[in-house]
């Protein structure tokens, strides 16, 4: 499922994909570089209404990822 993550557009350094749960047990999740901490925003789904957690966590985790890879044409 996990798209591979380009390097980061401000170091070069590798990007990782981080997760966080919330109290109500909806994840949120962001790219972010290991050298130069640069990230994208949290994104999440709330998943309270669906049987399929896994699904809405890829969900999330694919637009996270998206938004990272997102490179300008001129580059």
């Amino acid at each position: 499922m996990i798209d591979e993550l380009l390097p980061c557009p401000f170091c070069g350094g590798n990007a990782a994909l981080y997760s966080k749960q919330l109290q109500n047990g909806d994840h949120i999740m962001n790219v972010r570089c290991e050298v130069c901490k640069a990230s994208t925003r949290m994104f999440g789904c709330e998943n309270n209404n669906y049987d399929d957690e896994n699904y809405w966590n890829q969900l999330a985790a694919k637009k996270a990822i998206n938004i990272w890879n997102l490179r300008s044409e001129k580059e």
